[in-house]
């Protein structure tokens, strides 16, 4: 028998790589030429991994959605800070009052049930979070005006989950 022609035994270990290249590795092969293989298969997953975490990453991660976050990093001046609570189909306080060009940061604390809290007028929106859970949104009142702010989870809107951002 020559040597290109040589049989394959049961012990025998066939290695095939992405390009349809194949070899047979007898027993007793050198096993550096597996770890070898194992390695780079792992370098090429990690570098893949790290590619979808450099993506992820390059979005912001703040919770304000639209222009305002990025006026929110620009702000000049002291931070106005409020934390408002809210439970089943109500946010305490109701109302806040500011003026015009102060940087809010409104912490919601989710007391009772399943919610969010959303500013339409300034495209601000908390995730939606459960019993004990807070977030906070940051954002420059740039526009003067009575905003409303609310729970958008199901109905909770229209059941009073309601308040007021006065900007003056």
């Amino acid at each position: 028998m020559d040597e290109d022609s040589k049989e394959i035994k049961a012990e025998d270990i066939k290695v095939e790589t992405e390009g349809g290249a194949s070899k047979t590795l007898r027993k007793g092969s050198n096993p550096l030429i597996i770890v070898g293989i194992l390695v780079i298969v792992g370098l090429i997953g990690l570098y893949a991994m790290r590619i979808k975490n450099r993506t992820l990453s390059s979005q912001p991660s703040t919770q304000v959605k639209g222009q305002q976050g990025a006026q929110a990093a620009a702000t000049n001046g002291p931070v106005k800070e409020f934390t408002v609570d809210g439970s089943n189909f109500t946010f305490n306080p109701n109302t806040i009052n500011v003026n015009k060009g102060d940087t809010l940061k409104i912490t919601f604390k989710d007391d009772d049930g399943t919610h969010n809290l959303v500013i339409d007028g300034y495209n601000v929106s908390t995730s939606t979070i459960h019993t004990g859970d807070s977030a906070t949104v940051q954002f420059v009142a740039d526009k003067t005006g009575t905003f409303a702010y609310y729970c958008s989870v199901d109905s909770h809107r229209e059941k009073g989950m309601v308040g007021k951002l006065i900007v003056q």
